[in-house]
């Protein structure tokens, strides 16, 4: 048989996110106007890791992590009008970073997310040949690394605030400016309900306060339920230890969460934010020291930290008070 005769072998990278799977719709390509997932040609001595990063960030923008070390399915498809025969492999994935784009638009219309129940009825052949061995990628989902909020913050003079201020709304996307009335609770965990301009709610901070790596648990609420989960919280015995009255702008700048605070009674701060992983907390850290760096600003040490915030902790209602806003 002639080599050129022989099957090929793509891979299908099954992109996850919020229980979505990501499509993009194929042109100028055998499968014209169908959707796919994405991924390509498996390259000689190429593992199924490598090409499934290179070929969604080649398509897509996104850096992904691979949750599957094996192809989870295979489907064996006849592109018979293209004279096409290929063996497709798939592997699951999701996505770490990066913002998601057309990054060959001569290959590819669009990118959507689509419930894998609601699928768009024009698929790829090897998406259809999946559907037929009744495969649902959802199922039997590998464990996730944990997502942590990495962060780093700084006490800042009024004066470096209000620059800081000003070029933020020069270099970078305003998220929000928002009023936020937060409780911490007298128990042994970091436990905290907030109401704000929007909505409310209700979030437990695992690790300790001031940590650079720690791993939230949150419940969003109406505005108008503050109040109720307040008093729940009394019921069971457990009451404000402090609050804290908290005007912030927050920032996209150069893919980092930035928050510029000024909590009455404790002062102005700075924070930088990303999520991460255990196994990438120490790279994100230093990515955002040196994003602090670059404003010009150190980094106020935890000790300092953690002064600051035991001395707010025991005077915060004739601070508050007192406070000049």
């Amino acid at each position: 048989m002639d080599l050129k005769e022989r099957p090929k072998v793509g891979l299908g990278v099954i992109v996850i996110q919020e229980g979505k799977v990501l499509l993009g719709k194929r042109k100028n390509a055998h499968g014209g106007g169908e959707w796919c997932f994405p991924g390509g040609h498996l390259e000689f001595f190429e593992t199924l890791n490598r090409c499934a990063e290179r070929e969604t960030k080649e398509e897509t923008g996104l850096d992904i992590e691979v949750l599957d070390k094996e192809a989870i399915i295979a489907t064996n498809d006849f592109f018979e009008k293209d004279h096409k025969h290929y063996i497709t492999l798939f592997v699951r994935a999701i996505p770490k970073k990066g913002f998601l784009q057309v990054r060959e638009p001569h290959k590819c219309e669009e990118w959507k997310w689509f419930k894998w129940e609601e699928l768009p009825e024009n698929l790829f052949l090897p998406i259809k040949n999946l559907i037929k061995q009744k495969y649902n990628p959802l199922q039997n989902m590998p464990e996730l690394s944990k997502n942590l909020e990495i962060e780093i913050r700084s006490f800042i003079s009024k004066e470096q605030y209000e620059k800081l201020l000003e070029f933020f709304k020069q270099n970078a996307k305003l998220i929000k400016e928002d009023f936020q009335e937060t409780h911490y609770f007298n128990c042994p965990q970091d436990l905290r309900i907030q109401k704000n301009s929007k909505g409310s709610k209700i979030w437990m901070k695992k690790g300790k306060l001031h940590d650079e790596f720690r791993e939230e648990v949150e419940m969003r609420l109406k505005h108008e339920d503050f109040d109720k989960a307040k008093e729940i919280f009394n019921l069971i015995g457990l009451n404000t230890q402090i609050k804290w009255l908290r005007k912030r702008n927050q920032f996209n700048w150069e893919r980092v969460k930035v928050c510029l605070d000024y909590t009455k009674g404790y002062g102005y701060i700075i924070e930088l934010e990303k999520i991460g992983t255990d196994q990438n907390k120490e790279q994100v850290l230093e990515e955002l020291k040196q994003k602090l760096k670059q404003l010009g600003i150190s980094i106020t040490p935890k000790q300092e930290f953690e002064k600051a915030f035991e001395y707010y902790k025991n005077n915060w209602r004739d601070l508050i008070e007192n406070a000049m806003d």
